[in-house]
């Protein structure tokens, strides 16, 4: 069929096949689009009074227009080929999606209402799909979802697809050859419902009941009824209860109910609208915007409490080993401190029980950490989101390796949905998100602003946007036009890094301003009050940290730069939103703190602000030798290529400056003013 033309579309190649015809990709030359041609099997062209039904269904079927259902756009005939033309979906269908990965709760819901949505559609307009499974609905790039090959099975079966008769023995594809019009079980087999499994005539319930299969996939990525035989998969359809002990424990209460009644046997029993089943979910989602914590994650043990292996049999990356010339500038990994266990100069209590603090490090390939490119610890613990290699990527820290995220060069200040499942971002005026096991990001909104400087996601699923200069900005995160929170006043340039404190008691920030004065505020209430201000000091990065142990309290953290360097904590009174001691330095070589809800601190070690020493390591990793003296804000270092020089980059006074570091001699030399970074280029900078 290639290169065949019918009508007025060219068959360029195949894309795909089934028991309702071979698919392919065609190029329709009147409208300059590509389509998918349906190529119809012989066995159903060959019965006139089929395909007579065939045609007066495809018309109604063409009727059928909204944005989740791909488009029937006619059907041509030409040589005895029948085609039927549909709209060309992009993307990966659901089953390709649940192969390669468990979808978190809130993208299956997602998901859910917009299969829901297309078959409430075609539900009042009399069509059924009748095949309703993974493989029929796909997932574009930007998250749109299609139902596909809707009412087609019926469509095709003419008019025995309502007899009660004989069992079609395929599990899938739909129908095959040898099916006729004697009796047909239209549906795959593990898909169908009791009633279509008994060869009865069905109606809009049987969707409902596929619609609840499906969403139980998309939560267990397990296929609901299954068997070795297709008379093993029909048996269990009609006798089986689901396990409902597959479901995962974070998955919202409603949504079990909800599928409790779409897989009722009993159609009579069962949701008689799938309508409700729209409306319910949707309400579901929308409560992040209207103040309700429903889909909250419930955390799995992080590695980093009691019980975790001891830091030196934590897996590092390949890259922590250091295996090359390039590789011996050993100036900054990231930190991640289970528990933050001493605060104020406590010591660990010997008295069981108590948690023990774990701290390990671990060294990304091309780690690159920088204003506003800093690493991100999800709520619960369990991943790192960091900028290596000019992308952003997450890593399960129970996993060796990271998983990269596609198209984020120009990404910033990545933040975290409250249960962890998403992770956000800023790239070139757009706020977009993605899921945390990986994945095409997608879009959440536009933004009036170039560069994000930080961000947060709370419970009601509204995030916090700081750009890099003006106003704060809120948006929900399922889109919208952006807001303002609150502008800058007289004398203040900007804000940068918000986040949200436990149960949406307010909001944190730190406000820069014209005369210098730095100051740590909370937004609660719809005021701003100044809890923290430190003269002459730079502050970023504040967030909440839970208490050690119960009862105590909890503290606020904070990237201070400037003057006395490093990550600091302050006792802090979650009821009254006030500090409630003194603050004190927890490293004093470490940046970019950031916070997980049950006390694990991910942070930066000599980078971005405090002092930071060159040193040359050995292939074990060991320190060999230090290279001049110690530097405040150390980045980018660049070794030359014969060895004598290195590049680097270091803060002075406001600014920073690229200095030369003479590794055989130990001295330094400035050689820019007001410099981000510098490369060798041969014997050159």
């Amino acid at each position: 069929m290639i290169g065949e033309t019918i009508a007025h579309y060219k068959i360029t190649e195949k894309i795909g096949a089934g028991g309702m015809g071979e698919v392919f990709l065609a190029r329709d030359s009147k409208l300059n689009r590509d389509v998918a041609l349906k190529i119809l099997p012989e066995i159903y062209t060959s019965d006139t009074q089929r395909m007579g039904r065939f045609r007066r269904e495809a018309q109604l079927l063409a009727s059928l227009n909204h944005a989740n259902i791909a488009a029937i756009y006619g059907v041509e005939e030409s040589h005895g080929t029948m085609a039927l033309v549909l709209e060309l979906v992009q993307g990966e269908d659901l089953s390709e999606k649940l192969g390669a990965r468990t979808l978190a709760v809130e993208e299956a819901l997602e998901i859910a209402v917009q299969i829901a949505e297309a078959l409430e559609t075609a539900h009042e307009k009399g069509v059924i799909h009748r095949d309703l499974k993974p493989a029929n609905v796909k997932v574009t790039p930007d998250g749109k979802v299609k139902v596909l090959d809707f009412g087609l099975a019926k469509a095709l079966a003419g008019d025995a697809a309502d007899d009660s008769s004989a069992l079609s023995q395929s599990m899938s594809p739909t129908m095959t050859a040898a099916a006729t019009s004697a009796g047909l079980i239209l549906g795959t087999a593990a898909y169908m419902s009791p009633e279509q499994a008994r060869g009865k005539t069905v109606d809009r319930r049987a969707d409902i009941w596929a619609f609840g299969t499906v969403l139980f996939e998309m939560l267990t990525r397990k296929q609901l009824f299954a068997g070795e035989t297709v008379s093993d998969t029909l048996a269990a359809v009609i006798k089986d209860e689901p396990d409902w002990n597959l479901i995962p424990a974070d998955t919202p209460q409603l949504v079990v109910d909800l599928m409790r009644r779409c897989l009722e046997k009993d159609p009579r029993r069962r949701l008689q609208s799938i309508g409700e089943a729209r409306i319910a979910l949707d309400n579901l989602l929308r409560a992040q915007g209207e103040g309700a914590s429903v889909l909250t994650m419930v955390s799995s043990p992080s590695a980093m409490h009691s019980g975790m292996v001891e830091p030196e049999d934590i897996p590092m990356s390949a890259s922590a080993r250091l295996t090359g010339r390039r590789r011996m500038l050993w100036i900054t990994s990231l930190v991640v401190v289970a528990v933050l266990a001493v605060l104020a100069g406590e010591v660990f209590r010997p008295e069981p029980p108590v948690a023990r603090a774990r701290k390990f490090h671990i060294t990304p390939d091309g780690l690159q950490v920088n204003y506003p490119t800093q690493p991100a610890l999800s709520p619960d613990g369990t991943h790192v989101a960091y900028f290596a290699d000019n992308a952003l990527h997450i890593r399960d820290l129970d996993r060796l390796e990271a998983v990269e995220v596609p198209g984020t060069d120009a990404a910033t200040s990545p933040f975290w949905s409250p249960d962890g499942s998403w992770l956000a971002f800023g790239q070139r005026g757009r706020i977009l998100k993605v899921p945390a096991a990986g994945g095409a990001p997608v879009a959440v909104c536009d933004v009036p602003f170039a560069v994000l400087d930080g961000a947060a996601w709370g419970e009601d699923g509204v995030m916090i946007l700081a750009p890099n200069a003006g106003a704060m900005y809120r948006v929900s995160s399922r889109g919208g036009d952006p807001q303002i929170l609150f502008p800058v006043e007289p004398g203040e340039s900007d804000f940068h890094t918000p986040s949200i404190l436990p149960g949406g008691r307010g909001i944190l920030f730190t406000t820069h301003n014209t005369a210098g004065r730095e100051t740590i505020e909370v937004l609660a209430h719809g005021e701003r009050t100044v809890i923290l201000r430190i003269p002459d000091a730079r502050l970023e990065y504040v967030a909440w940290i839970a208490p050690y142990e119960s009862g105590a309290s909890g503290h606020l953290i904070y990237h201070r730069m400037n003057a006395n360097n490093g990550v600091w904590a302050v006792p802090f009174d979650l009821d009254a939103l006030e500090v409630s001691g003194e603050p004190f330095i927890l490293d004093p070589d470490g940046s970019f703190p950031s916070a997980g809800h049950d006390g694990a601190l991910l942070h930066v070690v000599g980078s971005g602000g405090g002092l930071a020493q060159l040193v040359v390591v050995d292939r074990a990793g060991e320190v060999v030798s230090t290279i001049g003296q110690p530097q405040t804000g150390m980045t980018f270092p660049e070794l030359s290529p014969d060895g004598r020089w290195v590049l680097v980059s270091a803060r002075e006074g406001e600014g920073r400056a690229i200095w030369v570091h003479d590794i055989e001699r130990g001295t330094r030399t400035r050689i820019t003013f007001d410099t981000e970074r510098a490369i060798w280029h041969g014997t050159w900078m």
